[in-house]
């Protein structure tokens, strides 16, 4: 399972930047009328079987009790690649459900605002967590609404078998406060579980090789620095916390003290194939878990703060919601069907389908992630959804800043490739540059 966007293809860049005016002079998306003379509006999705099934269930609904409207479910292998030359050429989906930020489109003229008939601004920040959010208002108006609440390696996850096997046990003290208290209490297991004779065969603690720049930016917050600086329109990640923060990464991975390394095998695939015994990570692991590694038993905790005594800030973004593109058979009514779709009772039904926090803040109150089935996961992870931080929606483009340059040079820092002080500094000088671009309206590289 997918869980986000990372990268819009170079291709499909070129073809937007080519075609985006276009994209708004119309085109016609895929809906029409049916036989019926009902207005059909295509709702796309990715081809995850649990993405698919939520939404033929909304649009089955939807169809059912909404007169003249049929919801016609439409995904694809190649979705972001789809999603993205379609919206280009305005023959996309009328409601298309996608990743993260909307900014580049809705500068780009190319989707559409949520219409207050639908919900205000106040209605919007009233009702979803702020997080959830940022990454989805331009001109003070939200283009898009999302469905979940995206949070980065705020978790911990205990191969609960493996330690099992090797008579371990799980401390009950994390039990009973959804996690280890302190970093210290943390490290002394996953020391315990690694086993490396000058050859590592078990990593202790999964750290490296999946999303290691969301720990970078989580600790630099925990250091008490602050690396966005949307007055000036920058990134500063040269600075004295940024340094201690990739310094105190690499101390996980190196030895005499590492629980994992630079080569061992990647920090989720490890865990899952049961070469690591713990891991950082998210929510939305523990979904891929439950759909492809049936009987896998693992337990979910609140990862502490990498530094004591301060607050567990992580990464938190608007992850999937719908949009509208301007290309739709009838917006006014496609945007009724994302109200339906965003309800409270449809936002938990797609957090338990999905396997993520739901956006409507409502739902951190509700018994199933209160007291019922999703309290393991979901509802530990609620407690402390109020540190999620947005990474940088200002930059307009964070899927590129986080998840293409920072993940890059992060990653040539932990293979050795170039040095701290290098790596964070081509990673500040190439945010800083895509920023400039989009200042200057290029909203697509070239």
């Amino acid at each position: 399972m997918e869980r986000k966007m990372f990268v819009i293809p170079k291709i499909l860049i070129c073809i937007l930047t080519l075609s985006m005016l276009a994209a708004c002079g119309g085109g016609g998306s895929t809906g029409g009328s049916g036989s019926s003379g009902d207005v059909v509006l295509t709702y796309w999705t990715h081809d995850n079987p649990a993405f698919m099934d939520v939404a033929q269930r909304f649009a089955d609904n939807y169809t059912e009790q909404t007169e003249g409207v049929t919801i016609a479910v439409e995904s694809f292998p190649d979705f972001w690649t789809k999603v993205y030359s379609s919206l280009a050429a305005g023959t996309c989906g009328d409601v298309v459900e996608m990743y993260g930020s909307t900014l580049r489109f809705s500068q780009g003229g190319v989707i559409s605002a949520v219409p207050d008939t639908v919900m205000t601004v106040q209605e919007i920040e009233s009702t979803f967590y702020s997080g959830a959010l940022a990454n989805r208002l331009y001109n003070g108006k939200y283009y898009g609404l999302p469905s979940e609440l995206n949070v980065e390696s705020p978790g911990l996850i205990i191969n609960v078998a493996l330690l099992r096997d090797q008579g371990v046990e799980i401390p009950e003290s994390w039990r009973e406060n959804d996690g280890p208290a302190t970093w210290d209490d943390l490290m002394k297991l996953a020391h315990e579980l690694t086993i490396d004779d000058g050859t590592m065969m078990q990593a202790g603690l999964g750290v490296v090789g999946g999303e290691d720049i969301s720990m970078l930016l989580s600790i630099i917050w925990q250091l008490g620095g602050e690396y966005r600086d949307p007055e000036n329109m920058r990134v500063n990640l040269t600075g004295t916390e940024a340094v201690k923060a990739m310094e105190f990464i690499m101390d996980l991975i190196t030895e005499p003290n590492a629980v994992h390394s630079a080569t061992f095998t990647p920090r989720r695939e490890g865990f899952m194939e049961g070469t690591i015994a713990m891991t950082i990570g998210a929510p939305w692991y523990c979904a891929v878990i439950d759909q492809d590694f049936e009987g896998f038993e693992y337990e979910y905790f609140n990862l502490p703060p990498f530094i004591d005594g301060a607050n567990p800030y992580f990464l938190g973004e608007g992850g999937w919601g719908s949009w509208v593109p301007n290309s739709s058979v009838d917006v006014e009514k496609s945007w009724e069907f994302v109200k339906f779709m965003i309800s409270e009772e449809n936002n938990l039904e797609y957090a338990k389908s999905v396997g993520c926090l739901p956006a409507n803040m409502e739902l951190s109150r509700n018994a199933y992630f209160t007291s019922g089935e999703g309290r393991a996961v979901i509802g530990r992870a609620m407690q402390i959804s109020e540190y999620g931080r947005d990474p940088g929606a200002y930059t307009i483009d964070p899927a590129t800043f986080v998840w293409d340059i920072g993940m890059n040079n992060i990653s040539a820092i932990i293979s050795g490739q170039v040095s701290i002080q290098d790596g964070l500094e081509t990673m500040e000088r190439e945010v800083n540059e895509m920023i400039a671009r989009m200042q200057e309206g290029e909203l697509f590289e070239d």
